[in-house]
């Protein structure tokens, strides 16, 4: 669980970074438009956030709790030991 949480959380870290600059870069050096363009955090892209973050939350638990109801005799049987 420990290392799912890990990895959820590093690339909630690069995935928003590199959105966030690559949104910056696009208002910043495309500025020949004649609507203005801001960045503005809606409700829609916390709620998609937070769902991403809850899917990865739920998987990581699921497989965890499969994972731990397994038999170390079972585990040795199948992999030949």
């Amino acid at each position: 669980m420990g290392e799912s949480i890990t990895l959820m959380i590093l690339g909630v870290v690069v995935g928003m970074s590199v959105g966030l600059l690559a949104a910056y870069l696009f208002n910043t050096l495309n500025p020949s438009s004649i609507v203005p363009r801001t960045m503005e955090f809606a409700a829609v892209s916390w709620a998609m956030l937070f769902v991403s973050v809850a899917s990865i939350l739920v998987s990581s638990l699921l497989a965890t709790t499969r994972a731990g109801k397994v038999r170390l005799a079972e585990v040795l049987r199948i992999r030949g030991g």
